[in-house]
């Protein structure tokens, strides 16, 4: 006879979080999220308010060669514990930091090199592009992203092989 004092299965509910029981071991591995930290909580607050900069260039980024790069970047990524990079390009490790008028004053860019510290640490290729480029030329700012892209595969293959030989 089985006994009545059986712990129950976990059973997704409707809400979508488990209706285990505490301390129950699939209670901690399924379904349950860490908190997020304050920093993941701001990239996520920037991810719903972007600048318009950053709004348009994503909308230039999403237009290059009929959308072709649409799926291989994402918007206000945390990197380490205390950084938020504006655009990350994942196969290439490349970080694009969009400047407003406020990097100009000391104290930001004593942040902003504390920021390129942490991204060559991590191995991320930075570049950094002002508000008067993505307004500006066209042509003039995909440049400078071809040659940040260039960089990092570059870094990623530092003897200059063909990362397509892999």
């Amino acid at each position: 006879m089985p006994s009545p004092y059986r712990k129950s299965r976990w059973k997704p509910s409707g809400s979508g979080f488990p209706s285990a029981v505490a301390g129950d071991r699939s209670a901690t591995s399924v379904g349950v999220q860490r908190p997020r930290s304050r920093v993941q909580k701001f990239a996520e607050h920037l991810k719903r308010n972007p600048t318009p900069a950053e709004r348009e260039f994503i909308r230039i980024l999403n237009t290059v060669d009929a959308g072709k790069l649409r799926d291989t970047f994402t918007c206000q990524r945390r990197v380490g514990r205390k950084w938020i990079l504006d655009v990350f390009f994942f196969k290439q490790c490349l970080g694009i930091e969009i400047d407003g008028g406020y990097h100009s004053d000391p104290k930001q860019r004593r942040m902003d090199a504390l920021k390129e510290h942490a991204c060559e640490e991590a191995g991320i290729t930075l570049i950094r592009i002002t508000n008067g480029e993505v307004f500006g030329d066209r042509d003039v700012l995909l440049k400078k992203v071809r040659e940040g892209v260039l960089r990092a595969m570059l870094r990623e293959n530092p003897k200059g092989s063909n990362p397509s030989n892999r």
